[in-house]
């Protein structure tokens, strides 16, 4: 589905609010921003043979779509942990210089385990390519469920304590409740909670591993061979060609299920406005970056 088709089913239902062609031209244009952070990204990995793929909705944008789901703007790709030194190297390097990148080996401050492609100016939190780590696991299940619960312990631990609720769209009970685990972590990991465990992620070396997950809050929640991550393949799309996983149709199907089908217009019109609220929060903080009055 493209941009226009979605646009024209939505303007003919009873679910289209007056204003709705007005705020679809505003998220296109974030949108668009996203789509060419994608592709300044991808031109570095190709330059310099970084592997990578195209993950989540972005993968299930480029299959069932095309291109870009039609109401998301999110981008989301994953490399292999073992690549991540050599994925920064290219950055620096070859990264186009409208844009640059959060990573927690780079920044101190930077609440999370993943990087983030950032256009200059603006705050990480509002436009992101991000950029997802795919780490080996034991076979003995005793052995993993330990190593799987301090993946998720450790990714937690960083982002609750590192985390400032003036930079997100939180509301009241949202924010009493991030600020009290921020306190527990904080009190319970210690400076443990912002260091460096690299050496802790390769522990497993996924090119000699049979199964991987995603480093993430959730990981092990769904176990991936490490065939999706290490073996991908170059997939046309209208808005160009990016990596996918060889076995895609597996991978969306253990995801999404019936990956093929499309929300309820409805649905899909109130994420389009959910993302223009987002979008005008951080405008409003890049505008007042110190105003703690902007409303959620």
């Amino acid at each position: 589905m493209t941009n226009e088709e979605f646009l024209k089913e939505a303007l003919s239902s009873e679910d289209c609010p007056p204003d709705f062609e007005k705020e679809y031209a505003y998220f296109c244009h974030y949108q668009q921003m996203e789509l060419d952070m994608l592709r300044a990204f991808a031109s570095v990995c190709h330059k310099n043979q970084i592997p990578y793929h195209l993950a989540y909705g972005s993968l299930l944008g480029a299959v069932r779509d095309n291109g870009q789901i039609p109401w998301d703007y999110d981008v989301d790709v994953i490399v292999p942990f073992y690549a991540k030194d050599m994925l920064y190297e290219a950055l620096d390097r070859d990264l186009d210089g409208k844009y640059c990148y959060y990573a927690p080996e780079k920044d101190a401050t930077y609440r999370t385990m993943f990087a983030r492609i950032v256009p200059k100016g603006y705050p990480n939190q509002m436009l992101h390519v991000d950029v997802f780590y795919a780490i080996g696991i034991p076979d003995d299940k005793q052995e993993r469920e330990a190593y799987l619960a301090k993946v998720r312990e450790l990714f937690m631990a960083r982002n609750y304590v590192l985390t400032r609720m003036s930079d997100y769209m939180y509301g009241p009970k949202r924010t009493a409740d991030r600020l009290i685990k921020k306190i527990q972590y904080g009190i319970k990991y210690g400076k443990e909670a912002t260091a460096d465990h690299s050496a802790f992620f390769l522990k497993y070396d996924i090119r000699k591993c049979a199964e991987s997950v995603v480093i993430s809050r959730i990981a092990g929640k769904k176990i991936d061979p490490v065939e999706w991550h290490l073996r991908t393949v170059p997939y046309e799309t209208r808005e160009g060609t990016f990596q996918i996983p060889e076995q895609y149709e597996v991978f969306l199907n253990s995801r999404y299920g019936d990956w093929r089908a499309y929300a309820p217009i409805k649905k899909r019109i109130d994420e389009v406005l959910h993302h223009c609220k987002v979008f005008r929060f951080y405008e409003q903080k890049r505008q007042n970056p110190h105003d703690t009055r902007i409303k959620r």
